[in-house]
């Protein structure tokens, strides 16, 4: 990729100093800084010094745009045009190398409707700003190449929103990159849409904007390649041409092609926003070295990517007073739960499962149905495939155990692989284990809290009356309460069963409408089940309305030998259904001729009976 000297898929050695770009355009006013193509003495290109270049890299304007003098455009021209047919030679790697060329492609169509002096590429400083700034490079020299039209040394034309809280490497690397390989940028103030509304207003043409959004970020919605900008904005296409490229796609094209990448991305962190919400990536924590992290493209379980940044839009989402709602309506409405046992020490017999059952009569006390009960291992595809399904037929799943902070406790991954959304750190959970755990301020996160803070994206954190991490029904000192975290339609509990009960009581309680049940009653038959059969059958085919249960129960009643317990329940409260449960014990008392036959009104449970 004719990285600069001295430079590698390792990144920028050495940190930036601060203000790299000196004094920031003024806040609010809509005053783009072109910064200079390049500094003085800066010639370097591919590791080779330019006899002469240095001196040469003086723009002259066209049109407001940059233009290279002819001193120095055949050189950019040569070199871009090679890296071009680099990436189209790519092989070895054939997901990489379709992602490339669908790349390249979809921005020579950008090129070719829009034209070159209209295809603005924004740059941040990120690792997906990068991918795209070079594919733009490469996909300008091609259109150069075969439309003559097009003026010799034109660059791609970049544009920058300023951040007050911006990290200084990133704005060196920002710097540096536009120095390194010739590019026109324009620096905006923070307001973005008054910013694009004046690149618009002084366009006499449609413009595109080339974006590194990707699958999963938090504003891709259902985008395309092409996708018109939302309603709100001005009017202009946004070009996404590495929108289904995955988390591993970019570091394999980064490290191959030899592209400078800011130097935060070697020093753990794996998505970049403001200082203030923008840290390491827990993930990549090195075991037993507290503060040493391993670069971003180590990072193995890329559905983490976002979980050392606090997801801006997801934390709007989770405060919403309309999501709430939402919420709330719709956990008022579950009829059908299920449930989800994660742990592999559930299936191997360590530890007893204690919550399903427990669960399944605190709903059936509520008058709520479950409809299944899964015990899945530690296999976050195992997990997810199970949500998905069951998801898709209960109003509301539970699950139970694997969300704590260790590397075992793979639930939360495997919800957010379920909802097809990403793991990332929540302001509001932060917050409130600042005040649970009493960690000031001022006092950075451990890194024990912090990776609690990372939930899948769009989650709510429900409030509870009073459920502390310690289980306890109740926080006399009034303050942080424990929440309940509700993604989709899945809450997650965590599996140890003090904790698990006092958070599924108070979901029920405070968030889940009491519904009434049928009658339900049950006969006891002091006969084998295999001797009463026929009469069971016949029972059921004269009561079809009726939900009929027949049980073998080891236990001998004196002088009966063994017994079945036959349960009745008619479908829905009222009337009917309980005359109907009246008419089916006058009708077992007249089967089950020779058998002692008595009528349980009180019944909850087989060991009672």
């Amino acid at each position: 990729g004719f990285a600069p000297a001295g430079l590698s898929a390792l990144g920028r050695p050495g940190l930036s100093p601060p203000n790299a770009w000196g004094s920031p355009a003024e806040s609010g006013a809509v005053c783009p800084l072109r910064l200079p193509v390049a500094a003085a003495g800066v010639g370097r290109w591919g590791g080779v010094r330019s006899p002469g270049l240095a001196s040469t890299l003086r723009a002259e304007k066209t049109g407001g745009l940059v233009v290279m003098p002819a001193a120095t455009a055949e050189e950019f021209a040569a070199r871009d045009l090679a890296f071009y047919e680099e990436l189209m030679a790519c092989s070895g790697d054939e997901e990489l190398a379709a992602g490339i060329k669908g790349s390249l492609v979809l921005l020579g169509d950008a090129l070719r409707l829009y034209g070159w002096e209209r295809c603005r590429v924004s740059f941040n400083g990120g690792k997906d700003a990068d991918v795209i700034l070079h594919l733009m490079r490469a996909a300008l020299a091609k259109h150069k190449a075969e439309d003559p039209r097009t003026p010799d040394g034109v660059r791609p034309q970049l544009v920058y929103f300023e951040d007050p809280e911006e990290f200084t490497e990133v704005s060196a690397h920002v710097k540096e990159t536009v120095e390194w390989y010739g590019m026109d940028i324009l620096r905006y103030p923070k307001d973005v849409r008054a910013a694009l509304r004046s690149m618009v207003d002084e366009s006499d043409r449609p413009l595109a904007f080339v974006l590194g959004t990707r699958r999963g970020d938090p504003n891709c919605g259902d985008q395309g390649g092409f996708a018109p900008s939302s309603s709100y904005m001005p009017p202009f296409m946004r070009v996404n041409p590495v929108i289904d490229w995955s988390y591993g796609m970019v570091w394999r094209y980064l490290e191959r092609f030899h592209i400078p990448f800011c130097t935060l991305y070697s020093e753990g962190y794996t998505s970049l926003g403001r200082v203030s919400n923008t840290w390491p990536n827990p993930a990549l924590q090195v075991p037993g070295s507290p503060g040493e992290y391993l670069p971003a493209s180590r990072l193995q379980d890329w559905t983490l990517e976002r979980s050392g940044r606090e997801g801006a839009s997801a934390g709007e989402s989770q405060r919403s007073p309309e999501t709430f709602k939402d919420a709330a309506k719709m956990l008022k409405a579950v009829s059908k739960v299920s449930l989800v046992i994660v742990g592999d020490e559930v299936l191997q017999a360590k530890v007893p499962d204690e919550n399903s059952g427990y669960a399944i009569r605190a709903f059936r006390t509520r008058g709520l149905d479950v409809t299944r009960v899964v015990t899945v291992g530690d296999d976050v595809d195992a997990i997810a495939r199970e949500l998905v399904q069951q998801s898709l037929t209960a109003d509301l799943v539970i699950t139970s155990g694997g969300v704590g902070p260790t590397h075992d406790d793979v639930t939360l991954k495997a919800v957010a692989k379920a909802l097809g959304t990403t793991l990332e750190s929540s302001s509001e959970m932060l917050k409130l284990l600042r005040k649970l755990r009493s960690i000031p301020d001022h006092q950075e996160m451990p890194e024990p809290e912090r990776r609690l803070g990372v939930i899948p994206r769009g989650s709510i954190l429900l409030p509870s009356d009073g459920v502390t991490p310690d289980g306890k029904a109740k926080d006399t000192e009034g303050t942080a309460k424990w929440p309940l975290l509700l993604s989709g339609n899945i809450v997650m509990l965590p599996g140890v069963p003090s904790l698990f009960r006092a958070k599924l009581d108070s979901l029920i309680r405070e968030y889940t409408a009491s519904a009434a049940r049928g009658t339900t009653v049950a006969l006891r038959v002091g006969g084998d089940e295999q001797a009463i059969l026929a009469d069971i059958d016949a029972l059921v085919a004269r009561h079809p309305t009726l939900a009929v249960g027949s049980y073998p129960i080891e236990e001998e009643v004196k002088g009966a030998g063994s017994r079945t317990v036959i349960t009745l329940q008619s479908p829905a409260p009222g009337p009917e259904g309980d005359a109907e449960v009246e008419r089916a014990i006058a009708s077992a008392n007249s089967l089950f001729v020779g058998y002692q036959v008595s009528v349980d009104r009180d019944f909850t449970s087989l060991r009672e009976a």
